[in-house]
């Protein structure tokens, strides 16, 4: 995830000039990212990988490498980040229908990218199931996506 989409998620769910929790993790350029915004992203796309109520190696391999690449995350941290996500998710509520709210603050291009990133965890394993092609149907509605930007997107399958 770029900065200004990682920016506008933290804004948007820590609110302007509030004091971030203190639960924060340093990511390898040394800026401190807060882990539960880091877990909410996250949530997004453990939420892919387990739609099909399997998570695939595959699948943990293609989060934790979006979390290092996209977060600048060091091996270790993606990885505790990945698990402490994981082992929350089994208590919690669902995050995609909540993302219509976030994704009033996105722009296009943050948009796209978001479901690009969920697109790649979906085909981790080579293959999209339906309850994967229905998370990403509602992604793309709750994200307000144009039918060109979701056929531009698709087409990269």
């Amino acid at each position: 995830m770029n900065d200004s989409l990682f920016s506008i998620l933290k804004a948007f769910l820590l609110g302007e000039g509030k004091t971030p929790p203190a639960s924060l993790l340093l990511n390898r350029h040394g800026g401190v990212i807060n882990r539960e915004l880091a877990a909410l992203f996250t949530t997004i796309l453990v939420d892919m990988s387990l739609s099909d109520n399997a998570l695939q190696e595959s699948e943990v391999h293609e989060i934790v490498s979006i979390l290092r690449n996209e977060l600048a995350l060091s091996e270790d941290s993606a990885e505790q980040v990945f698990t402490t996500t994981l082992e929350a998710r089994k208590n919690s509520e669902e995050i995609i229908p909540k993302l219509s709210l976030i994704g009033a603050s996105l722009n296009d291009d943050q948009k796209e990218h978001l479901l690009v990133l969920a697109l790649h965890v979906a085909r981790a394993d080579e293959r999209i199931t339906k309850e994967e092609d229905s998370i990403l149907s509602m992604l793309c509605k709750q994200l307000n996506l144009t039918t060109e930007q979701v056929q531009r997107i698709w087409g990269r399958r």
